[in-house]
């Protein structure tokens, strides 16, 4: 049986035993609450038999009005109390003497009954005399009958009545006072006895509880002590035995054979012991091992710190050519910014060439029309000869305009050959910017494989932008060339201007001059209308080159945007490497950190192991490696503990691993 079941015996056994007392106390005590309540009764007619006896006294002072109704309560309330005595009947067979008081008291209770009888009769004449001799009867009062006052009737037979019935009711007074006292005495006398025998009662029903009570007690504390004992002796050898293993002493036994909770903690107990015996067998072969674990941990964690050192050497210099590039890219782009502004202006220009060689070719059309018709009208109209200097005078104005914009042209040109010399220069230095990368990336090993891909996408670039460069070159060549052709067309067209105007002068002096003039001059328009036409074909063919040349410069600037966001994934690719490169030294650092925390645990937890007395060592035998237990005196005897735990070290190499993925 447990303890619990013991204990739960051992309380209801109480709860039961005092429930008893109680039980016995209570029954004793019934008789009291009848013997109470019948002593009430006995009061109750004490008090009404001593109101009647006031009422009674009343009746000759006060007047029929007032004392009537009050005398004939008093005596309903005798006879109610008296109802009640006869309901009396513990008390009677309780006590031979009390039910001898009580008979006494009924006897006396029918003569005052008698006595009362009389009493009413007689005080019911008076009433009616004093209605026939007083004017007013319910005012009256029976001293009115002795001293005569008040009385209008001279009736002498009722005044000689109302003397007589005075005289009998001061009898029947006197002598109902004397039984009324009687039963007044005879009930205390009784209560006396009443109050004794309720006392008795009362020791009676103490004594039996206290005595019942007190059994019980007696009982309870004796298997109170006898079970504290038993419980006491299984607690002080379990003591006894935790003391000497908190001593480090693992060979102690607890041998308590009980069935309850103690026995079931020393059987416990037993099994923990061997437990941790064979525990920190194993424990102390895995502090072994653990110190050899944090000798390699810390050999590799000082190899891993030289190599970040010298990845984080490499990363920096990685990061200072990619700073580098990113400056060249920016001049380059500005550059190529300003190279393509320029062949945007150059292309309005050329549009505004086109428009004049056009409406110069118009001019040189509507002049030879105009000559022609000078041909046929100059010896008629010499006023049209006068017009025709005019408009040779104009035409002359338009193509100095246009041999000015012609100048313009091969000042731009220029200009865009100066730039394509800088894309050119800004391509080389690229080119080389790139192989430098490739040497460095070759340098890196592995990490610098995907560098070494960028500087090569680079130099790609920059060999592009040289070739479109050199391209870009031909065509402004040919561009200078056929504007040198122009300026040589220009020059001509002076000339024939110059003649024409000459030979219009003549007009006026010789008709004959005049057509001959004029002959030339219509051969020499028709050479200014071919050579404009070429201009303008030149002109189209500039602005198809020059097209070309801003289409080009978009290619170049589109190729530097590439190569910034090539640079840009340089860049972070080398902060990621950075990144992780710190994480890795952080890394080794705190596996450094750990490597020595394992070594101080390890040395805290041989030092604490070395306070267990294993019962290997009990036995005077030595653990091996493996947590074998070997006997000295019997090698051939061997005992293997639970497989040695090499959890501490499994965990801390997880746990640099974890971080080194990381």
């Amino acid at each position: 049986m447990n303890i619990r079941a013991k204990l739960v015996l051992l309380v209801l056994g109480m709860i039961i035993l005092i429930s008893g007392a109680s039980s016995v106390y209570f029954i004793l005590q019934a008789p009291l609450m009848q013997i109470d309540k019948e002593r009430e009764y006995l009061d109750n007619l004490v008090i009404a038999t001593m109101g009647l006896q006031t009422e009674i006294n009343r009746l000759d002072s006060n007047s029929f009005m007032v004392e009537r109704p009050k005398f004939y309560a008093a005596r309903v309330k005798f006879g109610e109390a008296f109802k009640y005595i006869q309901q009396i009947s513990y008390l009677r067979k309780s006590d031979m003497d009390l039910a001898d008081a009580l008979n006494i008291v009924e006897r006396l209770q029918k003569l005052n009954d008698e006595h009362l009888s009389n009493l009413v009769d007689v005080y019911e004449e008076l009433y009616n005399d004093a209605q026939k001799l007083f004017t007013f009867p319910d005012k009256a009062t029976l001293r009115n009958f002795y001293d005569g006052t008040s009385i209008t009737n001279n009736d002498s037979q009722s005044k000689m009545q109302a003397i007589f019935n005075i005289s009998r009711f001061n009898s029947f007074i006197n002598v109902l006072n004397d039984s009324l006292e009687s039963s007044i005495n005879v009930i205390q006398e009784q209560g006396d006895v009443i109050d004794k025998h309720i006392k008795m009662i009362q020791q009676q029903s103490i004594l039996a509880a206290l005595s019942i009570i007190g059994t019980l007690i007696l009982i309870i504390a004796l298997a109170a002590l006898l079970f504290a004992n038993t419980i006491a002796k299984s607690v002080i050898l379990i003591a006894n035995g935790v003391r000497s293993l908190a001593e480090g002493d693992l060979s102690v036994s607890f041998s308590i054979k009980t069935k309850d909770e103690i026995g079931q903690l020393a059987g416990q107990m037993n099994a923990f012991i061997h437990s941790l015996d064979e525990a920190l067998l194993g424990i102390k072969d895995a502090a072994d091992r653990n110190t050899k674990v944090k000798d390699q941990l810390l050999d590799s964690s000082e190899r891993t710190n030289r190599t970040l050192h010298e990845m984080r050497l490499a990363v920096q210099n990685v990061e200072d050519q990619a700073r580098l590039l990113d400056q060249r890219i920016a001049d380059t782009r500005k550059t190529v910014i300003d190279m393509t502004s320029g062949v945007e202006q150059l292309d309005a220009r050329l549009s505004d060439q086109i428009a004049m060689v056009e409406e110069s070719t118009a001019s040189i059309t509507q002049m030879l029309a105009t000559i022609g018709n000078m041909a046929r009208l100059a010896e008629r109209d010499k006023e049209l000869a006068d017009a025709l200097v005019k408009i040779s005078d104009e035409g002359k104005e338009v193509f100095s305009g246009a041999f000015e914009r012609v100048e313009a042209i091969t000042e731009q040109v220029d200009k865009i050959e100066e730039m394509i010399t800088i894309i050119d220069t800004i391509a080389g230095q690229t080119n080389l910017l790139a192989m430098n990368a490739a040497i460095e990336a070759a340098h890196a090993g592995d990490a610098g494989k995907g560098f070494a891909v960028v500087a090569d996408e680079i130099r790609k670039l920059a060999e592009a932008s040289q070739e479109g460069s050199r391209e870009i070159a031909a065509s402004v060549r040919g561009i200078v060339e056929a504007i040198e052709s122009a300026k040589s067309g220009s020059a001509d067209t002076n000339q024939a201007f110059a003649e024409i105007e000459e030979k219009i002068k003549d007009v006026s002096r010789s008709v004959a001059e005049i057509s001959n003039s004029l002959a030339e001059t219509n051969e020499g328009g028709r050479q200014i209308l071919t050579a404009m036409t070429s201009l303008r074909e030149l002109s189209a063919s500039i602005n198809q080159e020059s097209s070309n040349m801003a289409q080009n410069t978009r290619s170049i600037e589109a190729t530097m945007e590439q190569l910034d966001q090539v640079a840009e994934s340089l860049r972070s690719a080398m902060a990621s490497m950075g990144q992780k490169n710190s994480d890795m030294a952080q890394v080794a650092e705190l596996t450094i950190s750990l490597a020595h925390q394992l070594a101080n645990i390890g040395k805290d937890l041989e030092a604490r192991i070395s306070h267990f007395k294993t019962t290997c060592e009990q036995d005077g035998g030595e653990i091996t490696q493996g947590g074998v237990c070997v006997d000295t005196d019997h090698p051939a005897k061997a005992t293997t503990s639970a497989p040695p735990s090499d959890t501490l070290v499994t965990d801390n190499l997880e746990a640099t691993a974890t971080l080194l993925d990381v």
